[in-house]
Order: structure tokens, then sequence, then C-alpha cells
């Protein structure tokens, strides 16, 4: 396995998602209009931005999550089974903490 490689990999995204994170939260402290119709597009779209906000805190958290499995050697091994998880997986997601079976929703058909 290209630790290196993808440990790059995880850095990068954790910056992208950082400096997202920080274009948010400018527009968020952006002062509102005195407007009472524009303050409320304005309010629904603060409501948007805190949604993405929330969606970002999470994706950052399992980037560091797996920056940090990186580092203490048990990177790609599912934390709820204790099982490898499918290089592919990986490949197309290298923040995965789980393997698929487990990542699965359960009771779907």
């Amino acid at each position: 396995m290209d630790t290196l490689g993808i440990q790059s990999r995880l850095e990068f995204r954790l910056e992208e998602l950082l400096a997202r994170g920080a274009h948010i939260g400018a527009d968020l402290l952006a002062p509102h209009s005195a407007d009472s119709d524009e303050a409320a597009v304005e309010a629904e779209a603060e409501e948007a931005l805190l949604g993405q906000s929330a969606l970002l805190e999470r994706e950052i958290a399992e980037v560091r999550g797996a920056l940090s499995r990186l580092k203490s050697g048990n990177y790609g091994v599912c934390i709820s089974c204790g099982e490898e998880i499918a290089p592919a997986r990986l490949e197309a997601m290298p923040e995965a903490a789980q393997c698929l079976a487990c990542a699965e929703p359960r009771g779907k058909p």
C-alpha cells in the first residue's frame, strides 16, 4: 500500500475542506440586510450554509480519522469488524473507516 500517496491525498483533501469551511464561515458572519425581503432570503441561505457546514465538519472528521489511522498503522482495517477494507473502496474513498458490509445500512433487501 502506498501510504505516502494516501497521506498526500488525504492531506490535500483536508486542506480543500478547511478552505471551503473558512469561506462558509465568512459567509455566515456577513451582516444581514435591513430590507425584510432580502433578510428572509439571507436567512434561507444561511440555513443552507449551516447544513453545508455540518456536512463539511463531518467530512473533515472522517479525513482526520483516516490520517490518524494511517499514522497508527490501522489504516485499511474496518473499525467495526476488524476485517480489511477492500483496496478498491479505499481507492475510491480513502477516508473510509468501514468495510462495505459494515457501512451498508441494515435492513436493505
